[in-house]
C-alpha cells in the first residue's frame, strides 16, 4: 500500500490564506513581544560588545546554514509531485550538509576571527556551529509542515523554540553571570528545541538514502535558488560584515540593535507573509490573475501596516531604544531613525521574493540579490567613513534598489501594470499621515514641554493617536483604505466571523474531529477486490475497538434484492427531493453524460442519488464509514458507457468535492487484467456490467471500456487530492495473500485519522507505514 497523495480537507484558498495569516500573525505577535521581552532583559544585562561578538559568530552560522539547507526546504515546498524518495534525499542532504559545515567551522574557527578583526571569535564560532546539524535534522520536517500549510503547527513551535530555548534559557544564563555566553546558549537551545518540536509534530522518513532522480529534481530547482540566497545573504549580512570588520564588535552591537528594532516588525510580517505566499502561489502559479490580483492586495496590506510604522518609529525612536534598551544604548536612536525609513522596502520585497519562488523564477532573481549584495557591500564601506548612521543610511538606499528591482520582475511575472502596483500604495501613504499628525503633536507635548519619562511618552503617543485616527478610519474606510484593503478588511471580518462559527458548532479549524466520521471509499475495477479488501479492514477496526459501518456493503449483500431495490428507491428520492438545487446540477450533469439508453440513464440517476443521501447520512455520526460502492466508484460507472466527460469537469469535480465529508479517504484497489479476469470467472451470477459484457463474448471491448473509464476515474480522484480535499491511497490487491497485511497497514492508518491521534492525515498515514 503506498502512502496518502495529499492531506485531509482543507478551505478555500481565501480562507486557507487568511487562516495561515491569522495563525502566523498571532505567532509574530506573540514571539515580537517574547523578542522584546528577553531583548529588553538582556540588554541591561550584556553589553553591546557581548552582543556584537555573538553576532559575528552568527554571521558565518548563517552563511553556512543557508548553503546547506537552500536545497532541500524549499525545493520539496514548490516540487509539484512530491513522493518518498525526495523526502529521503533531502533529508540525507540537510543533515549530511549540518555535519560537514560543523566540522569545517570548527576547523577555520580562528581563520574566520581573524579575517574579522576579532581575536575572542574562535571559541564562539566553534560553539554556534553546533546549530548547523541541529538544523538540518529539522530542515525537512519544517519544509513539509509549510507544504501542508499547517500554520497553525509552525506558529506555535516558533514561539516556544523561541520562548523557551532563546528567552528562558538566555536570560538565565545572562542572570548567572554567563556574559555572552548566554547568547551562544540561548541560539543552541533555540535550535536543539525548534528541531524536536519539528519532528515530533510532522515525522517522516528518516531513511539516509539519496536517490539519484530526486537529487536532480531537488537540485534543479534549489540550485538557482542557492544563488540568490547567497546574494541574499551577503545583502542582509553585508553591513554586519562591514561594521565588525572596519568599526569593531562593540559598534556591531550597536548598530545590530537598531537594525534589529527596524527590522523586527519587518521581518515578522515580511516572514509570515513569505510561509503563506509562497505555498498558496505555488498551488495556483498556472493562474497568472489570480496571481496578481493576490499580489497587488498583499502589497496593499504591506503599505497600509509599514508606512504608519515607519511614521511611528520616527516620531518616538528616543523612547523606544530608551524603555526597550536602556540608557547605555543612546548612540542606537539615529541610525534606528535612518533605517526604519525603510520598514516598507524590507517587508516588501519579501512579497516580490514569494512571489518569484512560487513561480520558479529563481534564476532570474538571482542576480537582483546579488545586486542588492553589492549595493550594501559597496555602500556600506562608502558610508563607514561616516560612523554607523553613515552605515545605515548606505543599507536604506540598497534597500530602496532592492524594492524596486523585486517589484519589477514580480510586475513582470504577472500581468500587473507599474501604476497598479504602486497605485496600491496610496491608501499606506493616505493611513501614515492620518496616523503622523496627531502622533507628532502628542510626542512632542509630553517630551518637550512636559518633559514627562520616555514610558510615558510612548504610552500617551501611541493611545492618543489610535482615539484619534480610528474614528477617521472608520468614517472613511472606502477612501482612506482604498479597495484593496476595504477587500482585505471585509473578507478578514468575515473570516473571523465564520471561524467563530465553527468553533461554536465544534468543527473550528484545529479541533479535534469528533463530530462526522470519516468516510472511506475503495474504488477499482469490478474483480479488483474492493469488497474484500473493504471487509477485511472493517475486521481489524473493530478488533481494534473502532465503531464501524459498512453501509453499501449491508444493502448489497446482506439485503434480499427486493428489500434492496425499495430501500435504494427511497434513499434516490430523498436525494432528489431534500435539496432541489444540488438536485437539478446532478441531474443535468447525468443528462449531459450522453448514456446509451434512458433505461442506463435512470439506473445512474437513482444510484447516484442513493449514494449521496447514503454518504451525508452515514458520516453525520462517528465512527469509520467504509463504503465497497461510494461516489467516486459512481463516476466509474457512469463513464463506462458515457459519450461525454461532463461528469468529471471542473465544475463537477468542485460540486463533489462539497458531498464528500470533512474527513475523506479514498482507497484505490489494484490487481492486474490477468488477475481480474480470472477472479470474474470465478465469480457466481453476472454482477456487473464488465462480466456481462465477457458473456457475450466482448471481452475485448468490455476491459477496454472499464480501463478507459478507470482511467478518468483516478484522474478526477487525482485533482481531488492534490486540491487537498481528500486524502488517497493505492492498495496492492493482485496476490491473495498480500491482502491481510495491507488491511492491517490500512486499518492503523484510518485508526489514527478517526480522531484517535491529533496527526494531520499524511502525517499520519506515513508514520504508520514507514
Amino acid at each position: 500500500m503506498s502512502q496518502p497523495q495529499q492531506i485531509a480537507p482543507r478551505p478555500n484558498r481565501v480562507d486557507q490564506a487568511l487562516s495561515g495569516w491569522l495563525w502566523l500573525s498571532s505567532g509574530a505577535v506573540v514571539q515580537g513581544l517574547v523578542t522584546i521581552g528577553a531583548l529588553a532583559v538582556l540588554a541591561r544585562l550584556l553589553s553591546p560588545g557581548d552582543f556584537g561578538a555573538v553576532s559575528a559568530g552568527m554571521l558565518v552560522v548563517t552563511f553556512a546554514s543557508n548553503v546547506s539547507q537552500v536545497l532541500v526546504g524549499p525545493a520539496l515546498i514548490q516540487h509539484p509531485r512530491l513522493r518518498t524518495e525526495h523526502v529521503e534525499t533531502g533529508f540525507a542532504i540537510a543533515l549530511a550538509g549540518g555535519v560537514v559545515l560543523f566540522g569545517l567551522l570548527w576547523l577555520i574557527g580562528p581563520m574566520a576571527a581573524m579575517e574579522l578583526h576579532a581575536s575572542d571569535l574562535s571559541p564562539v564560532l566553534r560553539a554556534l556551529a553546533g546549530i548547523l546539524p541541529l538544523q538540518g535534522a529539522g530542515a525537512v520536517a519544517d519544509a513539509l509542515l509549510r507544504r501542508d500549510l499547517a500554520f497553525r503547527s509552525v506558529a506555535r513551535i516558533r514561539i516556544a523554540s523561541y520562548a523557551i530555548g532563546y528567552g528562558g534559557v538566555g536570560i538565565t544564563v545572562a542572570l548567572l553571570g554567563g556574559g555572552l555566553w548566554a547568547l551562544v546558549a540561548a541560539n543552541l537551545s533555540q535550535a536543539a528545541l525548534n528541531t524536536t518540536l519539528l519532528l515530533r509534530r510532522r515525522p517522516h522518513s528518516k531513511r539516509i538514502r539519496v536517490s539519484r532522480p530526486a537529487l536532480r529534481d531537488l537540485m534543479s530547482f534549489g540550485a538557482g535558488l542557492c544563488i540568490g540566497k547567497i546574494g541574499n545573504y551577503f545583502a542582509t549580512e553585508g553591513d554586519y560584515l562591514v561594521t565588525v570588520k572596519w568599526l569593531g564588535v562593540y559598534a556591531l552591537g550597536l548598530y545590530e540593535r537598531a537594525y534589529q528594532l527596524m527590522a523586527m516588525p519587518a521581518i515578522l510580517v515580511g516572514q509570515v507573509l513569505d510561509d503563506v505566499l509562497f505555498p498558496a502561489i505555488a498551488q495556483i502559479q498556472t493562474e497568472s490573475e489570480r496571481v496578481a490580483r493576490a499580489y497587488r492586495r498583499v502589497a496593499a496590506a504591506v503599505a497600509l501596516f509599514a508606512l504608519p510604522l515607519s511614521a511611528l518609529v520616527l516620531i518616538l525612536a528616543p523612547d523606544i531604544v530608551n524603555v526597550l534598551l536602556g540608557p547605555k544604548w543612546g548612540d542606537v536612536v539615529l541610525p534606528f531613525r535612518i533605517l526604519a525609513i525603510g520598514t516598507l522596502f524590507r517587508t516588501s520585497y519579501k512579497v516580490s521574493d514569494s512571489l518569484t519562488r512560487a513561480l520558479g523564477a529563481v534564476y532570474r532573481r538571482a542576480w537582483r540579490e546579488w545586486m542588492y549584495a553589492t549595493l550594501v557591500i559597496g555602500g556600506a564601506i562608502i558610508g563607514q567613513n561616516w560612523g554607523l548612521p553613515g552605515v545605515a543610511a548606505a543599507v536604506l538606499f540598497a534597500l530602496l534598489a532592492n524594492y524596486l528591482l523585486t517589484a519589477q520582475l514580480g510586475t513582470h511575472l504577472v500581468p500587473l501594470r507599474w501604476i497598479d502596483y504602486f497605485g496600491a500604495h496610496a491608501p499606506g501613504v493616505r493611513l501614515a499621515l492620518v496616523v503622523a499628525i496627531p502622533a507628532v503633536v502628542i510626542a512632542t507635548i509630553t517630551r518637550t514641554v512636559l518633559q514627562l519619562p520616555s514610558p510615558i511618552v510612548l504610552g500617551a503617543t501611541l493611545l492618543g493617536t489610535a482615539l484619534v485616527a480610528m474614528p477617521v478610519v472608520l468614517i472613511s474606510a472606502d477612501w482612506l483604505l482604498g479597495p484593496d484593503g476595504t477587500w482585505l478588511m471585509r473578507e478578514g471580518v468575515a473570516f473571523l466571523l465564520r471561524t467563530r462559527k465553527k468553533g461554536a458548532d465544534g468543527n473550528g479549524e484545529g479541533l479535534p474531529q469528533r463530530g462526522p466520521g470519516v468516510y472511506v471509499e475503495f474504488v477499482g475495477l469490478p474483480g479488483a477486490g474492493k469488497s474484500v479488501a473493504s471487509r477485511r479492514v472493517a475486521d481489524s477496526l473493530r478488533h481494534m475497538g473502532l465503531t464501524v459501518t459498512e453501509p453499501t456493503y449491508h444493502m448489497d449483500h446482506v439485503l434480499r434484492p427486493a428489500g434492496r431495490r425499495v430501500l435504494k428507491a427511497w434513499y434516490a428520492l430523498r436525494g432528489l427531493f431534500n435539496e432541489l438545487r444540488e438536485a437539478a446540477f446532478w441531474s443535468k450533469v447525468l443528462w449531459l453524460s450522453g448514456q446509451p439508453t434512458i433505461g442506463r440513464l435512470v439506473a445512474e440517476v437513482m444510484n447516484w442519488f442513493y449514494l449521496m443521501t447514503t454518504v451525508r447520512s452515514e458520516t453525520a455520526e462517528r465512527g469509520i464509514h467504509l463504503f465497497d460502492q461510494g461516489l467516486c466508484q459512481a463516476i466509474w460507472s457512469i463513464a463506462y458507457e458515457a459519450s461525454y466527460a461532463e461528469i468529471t469537469s471542473r465544475e463537477s469535480l468542485a460540486r463533489l468535492a462539497q458531498l464528500l465529508p470533512a474527513q475523506s479517504v479514498i482507497v484505490l484497489v489494484e490487481a492486474s487484467l490477468p488477475t481480474i479476469g480470472g477472479r470474474l470467472q470465478l465469480r457466481p451470477g453476472l454482477a456487473s456490467r464488465v462480466e456481462r459484457d465477457m458473456a457475450a463474448g466482448l471481452s475485448v471491448t468490455g476491459f477496454a471500456r472499464a480501463m478507459g473509464a478507470m482511467a478518468r476515474t483516478e484522474s478526477a480522484i487525482a485533482r481531488l487530492a492534490k486540491s487537498g480535499r481528500i486524502t488517497l491511497v493505492r492498495l496492492h490487491n493482485d496476490a491473495d495473500g498480500d491482502l491481510p497485511e495491507e488491511a492491517e497497514k490500512l486499518a492503523d492508518v484510518l485508526r489514527r485519522l478517526s480522531g484517535a491521534s491529533d496527526e494531520p492525515a499524511a502525517a499520519a498515514a506515513e508514520a504508520v507505514l514507514r
